[in-house]
């Protein structure tokens, strides 16, 4: 959704292209990192879930 805001923005020349470049990679860092957060959860469930047997 952020991505989509930014390229429209960017489509508009609201934005400078460098602004717009800068945003899209701080975007993809924070998903990212969102997801390496779900994945360790998940591993952590996984790996109590197996010790209570």
């Amino acid at each position: 959704h952020h991505y989509d805001v930014i390229r429209s923005l960017e489509k508009c020349s609201i934005l400078n292209k460098n602004i717009a470049v800068e945003g899209k990679g701080l975007y993809i860092e924070h998903a990212s990192k969102l997801i390496e957060i779900k994945a360790l959860s998940t591993e952590k469930k996984s790996y109590h879930g197996n010790s209570d047997n």
